[in-house]
């Protein structure tokens, strides 16, 4: 029988799980440190062993039949020896009733578990917790009706300038749940360093902790920018105290770096292999004219409060930082729109071309419809937003694309009201928008 932990609150990829459990047998809940993926592996399990000590070969010591008799949790897979053995042995025997749930923060690991599973194992990305599944939404306001182009009711929910800053540095992790603004913050800030220092020993290679802090620092300044190798090596060598905490486009900077290039890559791939970044790929309108979409995804840290912790940005300064503060909205509300999408099989871009167009967020469904949205921190935004996604519209059906969004939307931090205007595009408040 599954027995939920007691204080287990929901989360979107619970329906995933129990889908896998059925089609696959076992799933490998796979994502950061600290999202929840231990009580989730718990609240689909009717067992509740679980070891984190490598020198355990706890798989290797249950029995098939174990393993057959129901969902069983496997955490952290990658520090416990053995655990391949469910994976790989015994392949001919059923999961009836559905087989080991692992969980893993190390790409690397759980491709490994999924690959040699022979298809009995579904791997499952999880991520820290949206404002719906937090509580800080309403939902009242969802993604997938937005997405077919559903009509809206008119929505009031206002929210303060303080209480998102709030959410923005307290982040999605449910470890935090209940805790002060302070507390959260603190609990960020050591989550951050203890990351260092993980990256620093990652795969059983030594990095020094002073250069993968200042490749985090200038992934941190680059925030919702689609931002090459290159300038991540460029933004290492700037003073953050002498510059602020984002380097904007076009912001001269220093010309020498503080690591090489091949370092920067291999930085980006142990934080890509932690699931501590989380990049947002450029989205392709198939375009017949001569404009050129740009392909370099957006960068984003998997949660914006870690981004508010590596740029050393309290709730005083964003609260006096408004430019800052509406890149770790912007980053907070894509974190969002990937969780819903996910639940809908959809993908999440962003769309940049040379002629200085920008879209900030592009969800894309199975089917090929999609939907552009923008994100904006003040009401006084929307209509400028809505301006530049009717605009979009217009250019991509004057240059011959062969996709044009099926929906338009703004999301806004500060607006008291959500709606659907007159000229088609939906106005939607974070606090109010869910799956």
């Amino acid at each position: 029988m599954v027995v939920r932990p007691e204080g287990y609150r929901s989360r979107l990829v619970d329906g995933m799980v129990e889908e896998s459990l059925r089609s696959f047998g076992g799933v490998v809940i796979e994502g950061p440190r600290g999202c929840g993926k231990t009580w989730t592996g718990l609240a689909h399990s009717d067992g509740h062993s679980i070891s984190k000590d490598a020198d355990i070969c706890w798989p290797r010591a249950m029995d098939m039949q174990t393993v057959s008799s129901g969902p069983h949790p496997i955490d952290a897979y990658q520090d416990v020896a053995g655990t391949e053995a469910i994976a790989g042995s015994e392949r001919d025997t059923p999961l009836e009733n559905g087989g080991p749930i692992s969980t893993s923060s190390s790409v690397q690991t759980s491709r490994s578990l999924i690959e040699k599973s022979n298809g009995r194992m579904m791997g499952i990305r999880m991520r820290p917790m949206s404002l719906y599944e937090s509580g800080d939404s309403d939902g009242s306001v969802s993604l997938r009706t937005i997405m077919s182009g559903g009509s809206m009711e008119f929505v009031q929910n206002p929210v303060s300038l303080e209480r998102l800053v709030d959410l923005i540095i307290g982040g999605g992790w449910p470890g935090c749940i209940g805790l002060s603004s302070e507390d959260r913050v603190g609990f960020v800030r050591s989550y951050l360093e203890c990351s260092v220092h993980d990256a620093s020993v990652f795969g059983g290679m030594r990095r020094k902790e002073s250069n993968v802090r200042s490749v985090l620092k200038a992934l941190a300044r680059s925030e919702c920018i689609p931002s090459p190798v290159t300038k991540v090596c460029r933004d290492t060598c700037v003073p953050f105290e002498r510059y602020g905490p984002l380097i904007l486009p076009g912001r001269t900077i220093g010309s020498e770096s503080a690591v090489s290039y091949d370092t920067a890559i291999d930085y980006l791939c142990v934080f890509r292999d932690m699931f501590l970044t989380d990049d947002q790929p450029a989205f392709d309108p198939e375009m017949r004219s001569s404009i050129k979409v740009g392909k370099t995804a957006k960068r984003h840290l998997a949660d914006p409060s870690l981004t508010a912790a590596a740029l050393g940005a309290g709730k005083d300064r964003l609260m006096n930082d408004l430019v800052t503060t509406e890149y770790l909205l912007e980053a907070l509300c894509e974190r969002d729109l990937r969780i819903y999408a996910d639940t809908m099989g959809a993908g999440l871009f962003h769309y940049r071309d040379d002629s200085g167009r920008e879209v900030d967020a592009i969800v894309e469904l199975p089917d090929g419809r999609w939907g552009a949205f923008e994100i904006k921190l003040g009401a006084n935004q929307i209509e400028d937003a809505a301006k530049n996604l009717l605009d979009f519209r217009k250019s991509l059906e004057k240059h011959g694309a062969s996709r044009i969004p099926d929906v338009l939307c703004v999301i806004c931090g500060l607006t008291e009201y959500s709606y659907l205007r007159n000229d088609g595009v939906y106005v939607v408040a974070v606090t109010v928008l869910g799956p």
